[in-house]
C-alpha cells in the first residue's frame, strides 16, 4: 500500500544512496495507494524512474511471482502491527531489511533472519549493501527467514492459542 505511514519517501532516499554504490539495482514497489502520484514525482525528481518499478495493484494469486523476482525484502514502515507482507516475504526465503519498529521487532531476529535498522539512511543503506555484497550471508539469512516464517503458520499459531486457553 502506497501510503504515508509506509515511509516510502525515506525508502527512496535510501535507494538513491544504494543505487550509487551498487550498479544495476532495481527497487520494486508493489501495490497502489493514495501516495502513488507523490511517490512517482519523487522518483522522477531523483532521476530514478529507470530503476524504480511501480507495479500498481496486483492480484494476490500472483504475489509469489513478485517475491520470486526479488533478492531482498525491504520495508521502512514504522506502523506495522503484525505485517503479513513480512511473513510472506520470509516464507519466500527473502532476507529482510526493515526499520526497527513494532511488528518487525516482534518477528525478525536481527542478524539471523533479517536486519533491523534505525531510521537512518546510512545505516539502512549499509544493511542492504551488506546483503547484496555478501552472498553467503544473504543465503544464510534467507534460509533462516523461511524457517522463521513457519513459526507463524496457522497450525503453530493455533497451537499457541489453544495452549494459552488450556493454561
Amino acid at each position: 500500500r502506497l501510503a504515508r505511514e509506509k515511509n516510502i519517501e525515506f525508502l527512496i532516499t535510501c535507494f538513491k544512496d544504494i543505487h550509487k554504490k551498487y550498479n544495476g539495482i532495481k527497487l520494486m514497489l508493489v501495490g497502489d495507494g493514495p501516495e502513488r502520484d507523490r511517490i512517482k514525482n519523487i522518483i522522477n525528481k531523483e532521476n530514478l524512474s529507470g530503476n524504480v518499478i511501480l507495479t500498481g495493484e496486483i492480484n494476490n494469486k500472483v504475489i509469489k511471482d513478485y517475491y520470486g523476482a526479488a533478492d531482498i525484502f525491504v520495508s521502512t514502515s514504522k506502523t506495522e502491527v503484525h505485517p503479513v507482507v513480512l511473513l510472506e516475504a520470509m516464507a519466500s526465503a527473502l532476507p529482510v531489511v526493515a526499520v526497527r519498529a513494532s511488528g518487525y521487532e516482534d518477528t525478525v531476529r536481527h542478524g539471523i533472519d533479517g536486519l533491523l535498522c534505525d531510521e537512518n539512511v546510512n545505516e539502512f543503506s549499509e544493511a542492504v549493501l551488506s546483503l547484496l555484497n555478501n552472498s553467503p550471508k544473504r543465503e544464510a539469512i534467507s534460509r533462516y527467514a523461511r524457517e522463521r516464517a513457519r513459526d507463524f503458520s496457522v497450525k503453530n499459531i493455533t497451537r499457541e492459542i489453544v495452549n494459552i486457553y488450556l493454561s
